[in-house]
């Protein structure tokens, strides 16, 4: 993929901040899903609008829009948000997090009567959105992977069926006739140039070797008995 700047799942051009943007449903799928799981992490961990706060950045950076926290009404929330935002995706994913966070969770677990450290509640929300992105990393590179191997196997399709058309077209010039050739070698031809293109790669490149050596050993069998008659033809004209 390295000669190509397009995205590999949706064709659209690919830089550094593609991957959390991208449209692919496969890598929709993994990012609602990762989200979903975070959400429910969220829940459990911190407060409803310290949720809707961070979820609000992740979506606006998802989506490549303005930061929409209308549905958010604790202002130190929503500064942490804006701040956020401000920083941009890659500070977002990179782990760069505005210690506003830590100051409202450090708020919610005095309210709420623990005494968990805040510092540590926010390395694990962010590794959780590492994570996700990494999962879409993946199945971006699964699908690249894909790609490649269905390339593959289409060249090697068009290889295959190039050659057994060129093995036909040599077996109608050796043996116009199939009476020439043997039993065993009617049998082995007695399916038609269609049916073998029909098979699959592994079993077109099996009938492909075989198919080269019966003709070979047909070709070296024929040029020997020509080589008989000749001889035959030749001591006849010359000896009466």
């Amino acid at each position: 993929h390295s000669t190509d700047d397009r995205c590999p799942c949706c064709g659209e051009p690919e830089d550094t901040d593609h991957i959390l943007q991208c449209k692919n449903k496969e890598i929709q799928d993994v990012y609602e899903d990762k989200m979903e799981k975070i959400k429910l992490w969220l829940e459990e961990t911190t407060s409803k609008e310290i949720s809707i706060g961070i979820q609000a950045v992740a979506e606006a950076f998802r989506h490549d829009t303005n930061l929409d926290l209308s549905n958010c009404e604790d202002n130190m929330v929503k500064a942490a948000a804006q701040q956020q935002f401000d920083l941009g995706q890659r500070a977002f994913i990179g782990g760069w997090w505005s210690q506003r966070w830590t100051t409202i969770q450090h708020i919610h677990y005095r309210e709420s009567g623990k005494r968990n450290k805040p510092v540590i509640w926010m390395a694990r929300a962010i590794t959780k959105f590492q994570e996700m992105v990494r999962d879409m990393w993946f199945e971006r590179n699964n699908q690249l992977h894909n790609k490649e191997q269905s390339e593959h196997n289409r060249r090697q399709t068009q290889e295959m069926n190039e050659k057994i058309t060129n093995i036909y077209r040599r077996l109608n010039n050796l043996a116009p006739s199939r009476r020439m050739l043997t039993n065993d070698e009617r049998t082995f031809f007695a399916r038609t140039e269609h049916d073998i293109k029909k098979r699959k790669i592994r079993s077109k490149t099996r009938w492909v070797n075989d198919a080269e050596d019966i003709l070979e050993i047909f070709e070296l069998r024929t040029k020997k008995d020509n080589s008989i008659t000749d001889y035959l033809i030749y001591a006849m004209k010359e000896y009466g």
